[in-house]
């Protein structure tokens, strides 16, 4: 099977790497995460085409090629300066790492937030500030 899509998401890294299902939830890595006292990642996976066409959750956006690249600008300003490694050891699956990134993730400046932001600075329609992913799905 080819991985024909790439899932890019970021946050808070111990919610990421420490919290499997929300019943894991730990209520230190909620406090950290909502008040911006951990540091961040990328979520990075590769996923075959049959999971992108069944996916509930997932929106086609068509983009220029100047809007990709304001996406992929973005995606790379998230990365350290220096060159990026994958996280050793942390993964859900085979197909997925995880990178060390830049910022904090918070009440005020979500996942969807940065996914938001991504998006503004690519010059592609989203709402004007969200924390939730409805801000970012309504304008698709």
């Amino acid at each position: 099977m080819v991985d024909n899509w790439v899932s890019i998401g970021w946050g808070d890294r111990d919610f990421y790497l420490n919290t499997p299902t929300w019943a894991d939830l730990q209520a230190d890595t909620a406090f950290n995460a909502l008040f911006g006292l951990s540091t961040s990642v990328l979520h990075v996976s590769f996923e075959p085409d049959k999971t992108v066409q069944t996916c509930q959750k997932c929106r086609k956006i068509t983009l220029t090629p100047h809007q990709y690249q304001g996406i992929i600008a973005h995606i790379r300003a998230t990365l350290p300066a220096e060159r990026p490694f994958a996280i050793s050891n942390a993964r859900y699956w085979h197909n997925d790492a995880f990178y060390p990134a830049v910022g904090s993730y918070n009440a005020f400046y979500t996942c969807n937030s940065w996914v938001n932001h991504g998006f503004q600075k690519a010059d592609v329609k989203t709402a004007l500030w969200t924390v939730l992913d409805i801000g970012v799905i309504k304008k698709r």
